[in-house]
């Protein structure tokens, strides 16, 4: 198993156990009897937002999910919220947490009707608090993605509310013969080319916990921090691993005959003063030294 699938299902099962503990609480202060309704709206929130960060942990990852993010902005936000809230009215709308706390851990006995009465928060506006809830949810994880998760948590903290040193490791990924490639094959071809190859280098950039800083051209510049671009030599393992992965797609890429293709590294540690005017743009840009 690669490591940064291991560290995602490191990070749901997290994920799934803040859900949890978030529902049964909730559910023990909203609920007639505290005990069932804590495992009620446990149950309720595993199934719903537990589905929910599975699809946004792991479906990136699968053809279904490269689709949808290449798909226009737009269209992936109305086809999650109308995924996801279909799923809140299946869920919450036909009571499954009650059903399964009433016929599992109660036996389904009519008499033991406490798992049958209703909540202090009434049906439809918790429905209606989680149709406004899901879709923000959905914009914070976009924004997330098309700008960075680091990024866009040091924009949310401030970090760059002021700009301030910091040491960085870069390393910058050329693609050797692409200007051949490109007056050979035409634009649109090596554009698709390019798309291939850096989608298949995001992986080894994911496992060694790589920052994309920018991409120039037929160029990735990939940055980490000094205290983790030293653990394991990072910058280093890193591009040996791209070559390794572009060698290994080449049976099923079908871009050109150019495949797998040349890579050249440079690579330096330096002083970095990012700032927030720097932090503009999806793609973000700092001095250094």
């Amino acid at each position: 198993m690669r490591a940064a699938t291991k560290r995602r299902l490191r990070f749901f099962i997290s994920v799934l156990a803040i859900i949890a503990t978030g529902g049964a609480l909730l559910g023990s202060v909203l609920g007639r009897a505290p005990l069932v309704g804590a495992l009620v709206s446990a149950i309720d929130a595993v199934l719903v937002l537990g589905t929910v960060a599975a699809a946004e942990i792991f479906l990136p990852q699968t053809r279904l999910g490269r689709v949808l993010e290449g798909a226009p902005f737009l269209f992936t936000f109305v086809v999650k919220w109308l995924a996801y809230y279909a799923l809140v009215v299946i869920e919450i709308g036909g009571r499954l947490g009650r059903h399964l706390v009433t016929a599992v851990l109660i036996g389904g006995d009519p008499r033991l009707v406490v798992a049958h009465q209703p909540p202090r928060v009434p049906l439809r506006a918790a429905m209606m608090i989680l149709a406004l809830f899901v879709p923000a949810c959905i914009l914070l994880i976009q924004l997330s993605r098309l700008i960075g998760e680091r990024t866009l948590r040091d924009i949310m903290l401030g970090r760059y509310h002021r700009p301030r040193a910091e040491e960085r490791f870069f390393l910058f990924v050329d693609l050797a013969g692409s200007t051949p490639l490109a007056e050979r094959i035409g634009p649109a071809a090596v554009h698709r080319f390019l798309g291939r190859v850096f989608h298949v280098a995001s992986e080894p950039i994911d496992d060694y916990r790589g920052e994309i800083y920018q991409y120039v051209g037929d160029e990735i510049v990939i940055t980490w921090t000094a205290s983790e671009g030293r653990r394991g030599a990072r910058p280093l393992a890193c591009f040996f691993e791209i070559e390794q992965a572009l060698t290994r797609a080449a049976p099923d890429s079908t871009a050109t005959s150019a495949w797998p293709p040349g890579c050249a590294r440079r690579s330096t540690r330096g002083r970095s003063s990012p700032g927030r005017w720097e932090r503009a743009g999806a793609r973000s840009s700092s001095t250094g030294t």
